[in-house]
């Protein structure tokens, strides 16, 4: 086999959900003997540590493989933006929304052979405030993904206590104007609002029906 033309790297984010699981550990060991591959490894749930852990060992690198969750790929996606780099996903998290937009096959085989072929597709980000994501949302959703994430991102234990934390804000619907493409688009109460370029958040659930990553358009989705 004729190895990348460009220097590979594998980077692992154990402090993802299933990182220390067999499939994704199979996985990462495919893709790295398929790349001829270095392998690096970390275990943290903090986006600054991660974001610095990445610039310190990737600036030499031209096909980046990250094995995490939704967060971890967050992440790498503004450490590598403007960069002629190209990004390989590993899905090892909770939620995990990337794998169901790009349908990746969750058997590891599979998985590494989609990678070591290079089946590169571009994907739209939203940006707010110079960060760069899939989607962004705000009321009753990010409430919970906030505590979630205050209270360590504890996989489905965690998600369901902070759920239930907040099934008493479900009553508490804000007032707002949306203002999209110069205009108003919608005014009243609001429960949850998302803006993606994928359907999908975590788990697979499609909140965001006709979103698309390749449209070159953000999409708005209220609930109200």
């Amino acid at each position: 086999m004729v190895g990348p033309a460009h220097p590979a790297a594998v980077f692992v984010n154990e402090g993802a959900g299933s990182a220390r699981g067999d499939r994704a550990r199979r996985a990462v060991e495919l893709v790295r003997a398929l790349l001829d591959a270095d392998l690096f490894v970390t275990a943290t749930r903090i986006p600054s540590e991660l974001e610095r852990w990445l610039r310190e060992r990737a600036s030499d690198y031209r096909t980046i493989v990250i094995a995490g969750g939704d967060g971890s790929l967050g992440v790498a996606y503004n450490v590598f933006a403007g960069r002629d780099v190209t990004l390989g996903y590993i899905p090892a998290g909770f939620g995990n929304a990337t794998a169901h937009l790009l349908r990746l096959p969750s058997d590891p085989e599979r998985l590494a052979s989609l990678i070591s072929d290079g089946d590169a597709r571009p994907v739209d980000l939203v940006a707010i405030d110079g960060h760069l994501a899939l989607f962004a949302g705000i009321g009753w959703d990010a409430l919970v993904a906030h505590r979630y994430a205050q209270a360590g991102a504890r996989g489905l234990p965690g998600w369901t206590r902070a759920v239930a934390q907040s099934v008493p804000d479900l009553l508490r619907r804000h007032s707002v104007r949306v203002d999209a493409d110069g205009q108003t688009v919608f005014q009243g109460p609001m429960e949850l609002l998302v803006a993606s370029t994928t359907p999908f958040y975590g788990r697979g659930l499609r909140v965001n029906p006709g979103a698309s990553p390749d449209a070159g358009r953000l999409t708005i989705r209220i609930y109200q």
